[in-house]
């Protein structure tokens, strides 16, 4: 094939014998010179970002493209969300890898879960176009915590609580605030950030924390600083609170 160019060739073998009751006769040959032909690879499929309203921009994260097939691939994106930002929105590769740089930019959104879709083409590639997925989940600097919320499909807002105190210290950030209405909710805590307030709405006597009969403390301070816990009945576990070495440390209406 030396020399070939893509394409298809076809060729005809003729066989012929002296005295033979059917000669000649043919053979048909069909020659199929593929191009070099690219891949789209990419690494990962899915994003997630995480981000408090009205509060900073979460760190921006890298796509990897790549081209595992043959040639050169010559690829664009495109999205389909405002709040979404990527850069460069096209290049080429043939063996190495490119990097694109995904931006989130959270100005007047509102407590939600966000979906978006960047999608990467190129039309000469075997598997285009490839779709990757982004979701990015704006939480309120105020998490609401109800024994009627739902940690699956709650947001965390006063009116779509989360069910478990534990849920909203997953999701709550340094210098945020977890409202909690009455009930007897379920222990150990960990809290695992500076600065942030466990409060009850309407009291100790309306507002239990329950260790469950574990054999440390029911809630966990670790090593953090500016922590308020206020207004909770905490019990059934082996101490209450447990807060060595926390600076700016204040604890109200507990029993």
């Amino acid at each position: 094939i030396s020399g070939l160019s893509p394409n298809t060739y076809n060729a005809t073998i003729t066989v012929t014998a002296p005295g033979a009751s059917n000669t000649p006769r043919t053979v048909g040959v069909t020659l199929t010179v593929s191009g070099q032909v690219p891949t789209i690879g990419v690494s990962p499929l899915s994003f997630g970002f995480n981000a408090m309203e009205g509060g900073t921009n979460p760190t921006p994260q890298a796509l990897s493209i790549s081209n595992p097939g043959t040639g050169t691939l010559s690829w664009s994106l495109s999205d389909d969300a405002a709040w979404l930002n990527l850069s460069p929105l096209s290049g080429t590769c043939t063996t190495e890898t490119d990097t694109v740089t995904l931006a989130v930019d959270i100005f007047a959104l509102a407590i939600d879960t966000y979906n978006a879709t960047i999608t990467i083409t190129d039309p000469s590639a075997s598997n285009s176009p490839v779709d990757v997925s982004v979701t990015l989940v704006v939480w309120g600097a105020e998490i609401w915590v109800a024994k009627d919320g739902d940690d699956v499909t709650g947001n965390g807002t006063v009116g779509d609580p989360y069910a478990t105190i534990t849920k909203a210290l997953e999701v709550v950030f340094a210098g945020g605030t977890i409202r909690v209405k009455p009930g007897a909710y379920t222990a150990p805590l960990t809290i695992t950030l500076d600065n942030i307030t466990l409060v009850s709405t309407d009291g100790r006597d309306a507002t239990t924390i329950n260790g469950g009969g574990t054999g440390g403390a029911v809630i966990d301070l670790g090593l953090h600083d500016g922590i308020t816990i206020e207004g909770f009945f905490v019990t059934d576990g082996c101490y209450g609170i447990d807060a060595d070495y926390c600076a700016g440390l204040t604890i109200r209406q507990c029993k």
